[in-house]
C-alpha cells in the first residue's frame, strides 16, 4: 500500500513539473494604431487547452 502512495505522489510530481511548463505558444500581432493583441495557449491537464487573449494600447 505505501508503494501504490509512494507511486501516487511520483507521478504528482511529475504533472506538477510538466504545468510549471504548460505555455504550449505564444502569439502577437501589432497594429499601426499601437494596439497589440497577445494569444498564449495554454495546456492544464489531460489535454485541455486554455487560451488567454490579452488586449492592451500603448499611447504615445
Amino acid at each position: 500500500m505505501c508503494g501504490a502512495i509512494q507511486r501516487r505522489r511520483k507521478r504528482g510530481t511529475r504533472e506538477r513539473e510538466r504545468e510549471s511548463e504548460a505555455v504550449a505558444s505564444e502569439y502577437t500581432a501589432r497594429f499601426e494604431s499601437d494596439k497589440e493583441i497577445r494569444l498564449r495557449s495554454i495546456c492544464i491537464s489531460d489535454g485541455a487547452l486554455a487560451t488567454i487573449i490579452e488586449f492592451s494600447s500603448h499611447s504615445r
